[in-house]
C-alpha cells in the first residue's frame, strides 16, 4: 500500500470515529449555516430540539429556540468577526417537555461561528441539575424564612476574631440593631455590660474551640441599653477541608423562664408575713458568704436581733398585733440596710442582718441604726399605737476557718447578753478565731 492509500485509509477510519462520537455523544451538536439553517445535527440533537418544533423536521434551529430565546437571533446577528463565540451556556428555559416527562425541559446553549458560513450548536440538558439548583434555592429560601421568622432566638456568625459577618431578621428583632450597626464589629457588644462582656466572649471562642461547641447562659445587651435573659449555643463552622473559618451562635431570649424560676425561687427564699428572706434563704446565703470569703479573704458580719418582750405583745394585742410589729420591724430594717445586705427572719421575733464586706464596727454602726429605727416606731393596730424595741447581738468573721454555725452561736450569744443588760442595746461578741 502507498503511502497516499495509507493516508486516505487514516483519513477514513478518523472520519468514521468522528461519525461515531458524534453519534453517540449524548450532548446536541449541530452545524448550522450563517442563518441558522441545520446543515448535520447528531441524533441527541434531534431528539431534544424535535420536542420543540412545531414542524416534522427541524429546518432552521433559531426559528425552533425563537419562542424560547427570542434574542438569539440578534446576538448571531451582533458578531461582526469573521469567526468568535456568539454565546456560551446560555440558558435556555423551555418548560414543555414531552408527553411522560416530569421535569420542565431546561438547555444549556452554545454556539461558535466557525467563519462566515458556519456556526456550531451545542446544546446539553440541564433540566435535572436545574431542578436541583430550583429546590436547594426553595430550601434555602424556606430556611432564611424559618430563621428570619423565629421570635426568640437569634442567628449570626462570627469571624474566628468575634467579629460579626451575617446578622438575620431574627437577630435584629431579638438585639435591636440593624445589621449595618454590628457587621464587623466584636461581638462582645451584645453581651450585658454589666457582665464582662469581652471576657464571657473570649471564654465562649475558646470553650467552642475546644471541643467544637460551648454553651453559656447569662445576660445579653440591647441596643436601648436594656437586658435579657439568654441561653447561646455556640459552634465552630468549618470550611470544606474542615479548618475553622469561624463561628455560628444560636441566641435564645429565656428571660421570661428566667423571671418565672427567680419568682419561683423568691417565693421559696421569703417569708410570707414579714417578706424577709426565710431561714432556708439565709442558711444558703450564709454558706456562700463563707466561700466568697476563703476564696478573697474580706471580712463580714452578722447580727442576730429579737423583738423585746413580744410575748407581752401578743398576750396584749393578740397575733394581729403582733403580725403587725413583725411586719413594721421588717420594713424599718430595710430602710437601714445596703442593697447587698440582706435581712432575714430566722425564727418567731428573730432575725438576722448579714453585712458582706462590713468589719466589727460597721456592723456596730447598722445595728444601732436599726435600733434606733425601731425604738421610733409607732406601730397603728385598731385604735391602739403599740411600740416596742429589739435586741441585738453583733457578730464578726474575720480569719480563716470557721463554720457558719458557729458564727450563728457568736451573734446570739451576744443577743442574749444585751438582753440580759436590759434589752434594746447592741452589744459586740468578742473577736475569737473563727
Amino acid at each position: 500500500m502507498s503511502d497516499v492509500d495509507a493516508l486516505v485509509a487514516q483519513l477514513e477510519r478518523d472520519n468514521e470515529a468522528l461519525l461515531d462520537f458524534l453519534y453517540l455523544c449524548p450532548l446536541a451538536i449541530a452545524q448550522l449555516d450563517g442563518a441558522g439553517a441545520v446543515e448535520m445535527m447528531n441524533p441527541a440533537g434531534a431528539r431534544i430540539f424535535m420536542t420543540l418544533s412545531a414542524e416534522p423536521e427541524i429546518a432552521n434551529l433559531f426559528d425552533v429556540l425563537a419562542p424560547f430565546a427570542p434574542t438569539l437571533r440578534a446576538s448571531v446577528d451582533g458578531l461582526t468577526a469573521t469567526a468568535g463565540t456568539i454565546c456560551e451556556n446560555q440558558r435556555i428555559e423551555v418548560g414543555r417537555r414531552a408527553p411522560g416527562e416530569a421535569l420542565p425541559l431546561v438547555l444549556t446553549l452554545t454556539l461558535i461561528k466557525l467563519n462566515s458560513a458556519k456556526i456550531m450548536a451545542v446544546a446539553a440538558d440541564v433540566s435535572r441539575s436545574a431542578a436541583q439548583e430550583r429546590a436547594a434555592q426553595a430550601t434555602e429560601t424556606r430556611f432564611r424564612a424559618v430563621l428570619d421568622g423565629v421570635r426568640d432566638y437569634a442567628i449570626f456568625a462570627v469571624d474566628l476574631a468575634g467579629r460579626v459577618e451575617t446578622w438575620n431578621k431574627s437577630a435584629e428583632r431579638l438585639f435591636g440593631y440593624a445589621a449595618a450597626e454590628v457587621l464587623g464589629r466584636d461581638h462582645a457588644m451584645l453581651i450585658a455590660r454589666s457582665h464582662e462582656p469581652r471576657e464571657r466572649s473570649a471564654a465562649l471562642l475558646r470553650g467552642a474551640t475546644a471541643q467544637g461547641w460551648a454553651e453559656d447562659e447569662g445576660w445579653w445587651g440591647r441596643k436601648e441599653s436594656t437586658r435579657f435573659w439568654g441561653n447561646c449555643v455556640l459552634s465552630v463552622a468549618e470550611d470544606a477541608d474542615g479548618r475553622p473559618v469561624g463561628y455560628t451562635h444560636i441566641v435564645r431570649d429565656l428571660t421570661r423562664r428566667k423571671r418565672n424560676e427567680d419568682a419561683l425561687r423568691s417565693l421559696a427564699h421569703t417569708d410570707a408575713l414579714t417578706g424577709a428572706t426565710n431561714r432556708r434563704g439565709f442558711d444558703e446565703a450564709l454558706a456562700a458568704e463563707f466561700r466568697r470569703r476563703s476564696a478573697e479573704g474580706e471580712p463580714f458580719s452578722l447580727v442576730m436581733l429579737d423583738a423585746d418582750h413580744f410575748k407581752r405583745v401578743n398576750d396584749q394585742h393578740g397575733h394581729p398585733g403582733g403580725d403587725a410589729v413583725l411586719i413594721a420591724l421588717a420594713h424599718a430594717c430595710r430602710d437601714q440596710l445596703r442593697e447587698c445586705d440582706l435581712f432575714a427572719r430566722v425564727g418567731g421575733e428573730e432575725f438576722a442582718l448579714l453585712l458582706p464586706a462590713t468589719d466589727r464596727a460597721g456592723a456596730r454602726a447598722a445595728a444601732e441604726r436599726v435600733r434606733i429605727a425601731v425604738e421610733s416606731l409607732r406601730v397603728a393596730h385598731g385604735a391602739e399605737t403599740i411600740r416596742f424595741t429589739v435586741s441585738l447581738g453583733v457578730a464578726q468573721v474575720d480569719a480563716a476557718g470557721g463554720t457558719p454555725e458557729g458564727l450563728i452561736a457568736l451573734a446570739d450569744g451576744a443577743l442574749y447578753e444585751a438582753k440580759r443588760r436590759g434589752r434594746n442595746r447592741v452589744v459586740l461578741a468578742a473577736a475569737p478565731d473563727l
